[in-house]
């Protein structure tokens, strides 16, 4: 077995919290993606804990701009992403 969990945080100067998460289960069977919980101030995922297996667990942290316009939207489209194409490749279809 194994635990996980994240959290991240808007900061002190920031408006809004462009930070996401991901936690995918790959091991064998269907798989299991969970996507942080935004809470307007933070991100968080977890704790989870999850059953080692050959295929393991990714995580991802997908780091917002700076603060720059466009940065949620950035980091959401980048979880969003990874977590199609893990579920595409876990059900055997070309993400492509």
């Amino acid at each position: 077995m194994v635990s996980a969990c994240g959290r991240t945080h808007r900061g002190r100067v920031r408006a809004e919290n462009q930070d996401r998460l991901l936690v995918a289960d790959l091991g064998d069977g269907a798989l299991r993606a969970y996507v942080a919980e935004e809470s307007g101030r933070a991100s968080t995922v977890g704790p989870l804990r999850l059953r080692l297996s050959d295929r393991g667990v990714f995580l991802l942290v997908a780091d917002g701009m700076g603060g720059r316009a466009g940065g949620a939207r950035a980091s959401t489209l980048a979880v969003d992403a990874v977590r199609r194409s893990l579920v595409a490749d876990a059900d055997g279809v070309d993400p492509s």
